[in-house]
């Protein structure tokens, strides 16, 4: 499926922008330098693009290379075009010269704007190259990367693969099956035709190799069936593998197209509206990616000497917030009344996402969904309804996938390859509105246990899983406190909030809270651990009551432990791990309702001064 959706979205994309996709034969290539030649093959010089910069040039689709000898015609790196390689290497070197001197030369023959080319590798002797006073002021630029010749015809600089009759020349070799190949039915087209024996490499996926990795080969016996070999054993036409390969190549390279979460590269496209699609479905899966480029906007202004003091930019981030969530809010209600999308005319726009990660020399194919664009737009929307929970006015709104797997990650470790299994499983489950990945959950609390903190991301994700995997209803498992609930679990989290509340404003300089020292034990083994807690708690409020500052505030928590302790008073000895994800929900909320901005009718002064030392503390 995947293969045909890309094959797909290559021909739409050739009616729609022709000069965005690659034709036949064709592909983008970095290029590092010009080959300079005068008319009669005579090296002039080597023109460079400049220090750690390239040029893109369309050229001959290169070949796939690994150990073996295969020239590329037009577009090759020093080796193969000047016969310059490392030293102790000169045999290969020389090996790989002779053979695109004879790539050329059958290529090439009878083609007359590519006549100084032939007669450059006629006349170019490699075993001297190295003493042309050209490859010696160029040493260090020819061990980059690819090279392409250019032709000075009267002063004026002209690229040979810019030439009509060389350009034609390749269109033809692009149309010629390959020699070797076989004849068979295509999996994707269901044509007969020659069948691909090596697929296309794919560029672009951070930690596959540079030079490019497959997604689709067979390099052992032991992946190989009934006698076939390479590509005959999922037999793809060259033309359908050139579609997907350049269809793919292009997605990676377009960062409209493509975000990342962890080790995984998401691409994404749709055959209809498609720039705009990609756009909006941008902003939806990935929302943190437009204020942090705005973030990164201003560091650049400010290192040109612009200033931008503390205060304006803290008012900036909070701008940022809220345009982004008045955007992604606006979107979702379109998409929930059914109301038209103004940057989509058609919703139901046939839409495409795929996951690739590293894999040595392959790419693994972590997810794949295809449907129509307003159905993953109502996925999404569900999923941030399940993650709604309250926060601090500058947090956003909408978690992005990547914000919450970080929350499960060490932030001290180097590497997480956890983090990015996690990552893909939960796009996975956005895209399809399916189940969370069990690991996500807790590998949250692990991160919980180790920070003895719940943090906003942390506490969303524990109450869409429980929504979502733990059938726990929505009316239940509210955004804000829910003040009605009676289950254990979530009236202890609330408990201990509470105890934590009391012990802050009776020690306020203490090091280390119940929080530190109790929050695992309390979420775990209650029924052993709370005894201790309200103990403790006895002590602050009869510390509080005798302070005059205080002493409303005191009776007005000892009312509420009371209450909390008669909805809990059959306390488990030990909790489940959904209902420790319960109890830390309960907890984070009852902590939150302590901070939330109340009207001066509704606060008492003792309530504004545990609200300041509160906040001071933190």
């Amino acid at each position: 499926m995947l293969l045909s959706a890309l094959a797909e979205y290559y021909r739409y994309k050739t009616e729609e922008a022709p000069d965005e996709m690659a034709r036949p034969g064709w592909a983008p290539q970095k290029v590092v330098a010009q080959i300079v030649l005068d008319e009669q093959g005579n090296l002039l010089g080597i023109n460079g693009a400049g220090k750690d910069e390239s040029w893109t040039f369309s050229v001959p689709t290169p070949k796939k290379r690994s150990s073996g000898v295969a020239a590329n015609l037009l577009a090759d790196t020093a080796q193969y075009l000047l016969g310059v390689g490392d030293p102790g290497k000169e045999a290969r070197t020389l090996e790989c010269f002779q053979a695109s001197r004879e790539e050329h030369r059958e290529a090439l023959d009878g083609v007359e704007s590519a006549a100084p080319v032939l007669a450059f590798f006629e006349s170019w002797d490699p075993a001297g190259a190295l003493e042309h006073p050209e490859i010696q002021r160029s040493r260090d630029l020819l061990k980059s990367g690819f090279l392409v010749f250019a032709v000075s015809r009267d002063g004026v600089l002209q690229q040979v693969l810019g030439c009509d009759d060389v350009r034609v020349r390749i269109d033809d070799l692009a149309r010629a099956p390959s020699p070797d190949a076989e004849e068979r039915v295509c999996l994707v087209s269901h044509k007969r035709g020659p069948v691909a024996r090596l697929h296309p490499a794919i560029k672009g996926v951070p930690g596959a190799q540079s030079s490019g990795a497959t997604l689709v080969g067979f390099n052992l016996e032991a992946f190989e069936s009934y006698g076939q070999t390479q590509g005959s054993n999922a037999p793809v036409s060259e033309s359908v593998a050139f579609q997907y390969g350049t269809a793919l190549n292009y997605l990676l390279g377009d960062p409209r197209h493509r975000l990342r979460i962890g080790d995984t590269t998401v691409v994404y496209w749709a055959t209809l509206h498609d720039d705009d699609v990609a756009r909006l479905f941008s902003q939806a899966v990935d929302p943190d990616a437009e204020r942090l480029e705005r973030r990164r906007k201003r560091a650049e202004l400010r290192k040109r000497g612009q200033r931008v003091d503390k205060e304006e930019e803290r008012a900036l981030t909070l701008q940022d917030v809220k345009e982004t969530d008045q955007r992604l809010a606006g979107l979702f209600e379109a998409v929930r009344t059914g109301a038209p999308l103004a940057e989509v005319p058609v919703t139901r726009a046939p839409f495409y996402v795929a996951g690739l990660a590293p894999n040595a020399a392959r790419l693994s194919l972590r997810f794949f969904w295809q449907g129509e664009f307003g159905d993953v737009l109502s996925n999404l929307d569900a999923h941030y309804r399940r993650l709604r929970i309250e926060h601090a006015p500058f947090e956003p709104a909408y978690l992005s996938p990547w914000r919450i797997v970080k929350e499960t990650e060490n932030p001290h470790a180097t590497k997480s390859p956890l983090s990015s299994i996690l990552g893909s499983s939960l796009l996975d489950a956005m895209l399809t509105n399916g189940r969370y990945p069990e690991a996500l959950a807790k590998n949250v609390v692990l991160r919980v246990q180790a920070n003895r903190n719940v943090s906003y991301p942390q506490a969303a994700m524990l109450k869409a899983y429980l929504i979502k995997n733990c059938n726990e209803s929505e009316e239940t498992m509210t955004a804000e406190l829910n003040e009605q609930r009676d289950d254990a679990a979530y009236v202890l989290g609330r408990l201990f909030a509470v105890l934590e509340n009391i012990q802050s404003c009776a020690q306020p300089s203490i090091n280390a809270t119940i929080r530190d020292r109790f929050l695992d034990s309390a979420s775990s083994t209650p029924a052993t651990t709370f005894p201790t807690l309200l103990d403790l708690a006895n002590k602050h409020l009869r510390k509080l009551s005798h302070d005059g500052r205080t002493h409303n505030f005191a009776i007005n928590r000892e009312r509420l432990v009371e209450k909390l302790m008669t909805r809990a008073a059959d306390a488990p000895l030990r909790f489940t791990m959904e209902e420790r994800f319960t109890f830390y929900v309960g907890y984070y909320q009852q902590r939150q309702a302590f901070f939330r901005k109340r009207t001066e009718d509704e606060a008492s002064e003792e309530e504004v001064i545990e609200v300041t030392e509160l906040t001071e503390e933190n």
